[in-house]
């Protein structure tokens, strides 16, 4: 299969899809999106391991959905610009945008718009990839609250990681424009690294 390690160095400004189905690899990557000394999770067969420029992510393309992703939220790394949400989709197993219309649900970002808006790369946030169909409340209140929370620890404490997993705790409706079999997650876990403290909060998709 080779070392992942490699793939991250020949990432050379473009994102490195690797597919990682032939055994589980855990830990191999150590990058700037991950506390000193942590490990990532696993990547199981049926995942799909994505490193782009701002965060690493593991898409589950039996259940078209992203699994985890790990990043870093920095001091300056937003400016409130209010990027537009261009949408692109790597994975073809991956939800697209127009599988989302008149579902109930909305295009739900792992990794805020708006904690990212000041980066070159900012774009990559928009992958749908590493979006999940998330309920309006959630979406646009709860998650975006605490995304806002992220923030502000980042500009007290210099920078804050953080890691988001999906979680299937009971089956949810699916999308009926989707044209592919998915499963979307009921819950959300979202787990900070700031200074000496390290603090988890799960959220319902609801």
């Amino acid at each position: 299969m080779g070392s992942i390690v490699a793939g991250v160095a020949r990432l050379s400004g473009r994102a490195l899809l690797a597919l990682l189905l032939a055994s589980p690899v855990c830990g191999e990557v150590h990058a700037v999106f991950i506390p000193p000394g942590e490990s990532l999770p696993c990547v199981s067969r049926s995942e799909a391991l994505f490193i782009t420029h701002l965060y690493i992510a593991a898409i589950d393309v039996e259940r078209h959905s992203p699994s985890w992703i790990v990043y870093k939220v920095s001091r300056g790394d937003f400016n409130e610009n209010h990027m537009e949400r261009h949408w692109r989709t790597h994975f073809p197993q991956s939800l697209e945008a127009a599988d989302y219309k008149k579902s109930g649900y909305q295009i739900g970002h792992l990794y805020a718009v708006a904690s990212v808006d000041a980066l070159r790369h900012a774009y990559e946030v928009n992958y749908t990839d590493v979006c999940a169909p998330m309920r309006p409340k959630l979406n646009g209140d709860y998650f975006a609250k605490y995304e806002q929370l992220i923030r502000d620890l980042a500009d007290q404490y210099g920078e804050v990681y953080v890691m988001v997993r999906c979680l299937w705790r009971k089956p949810m409706p699916r999308l009926p424009n989707a044209d592919e079999p998915h499963e979307i997650p009921s819950h959300f876990l979202v787990r900070i690294s700031y200074g000496d403290t390290v603090a988890e909060r799960t959220f319902a998709n609801e």
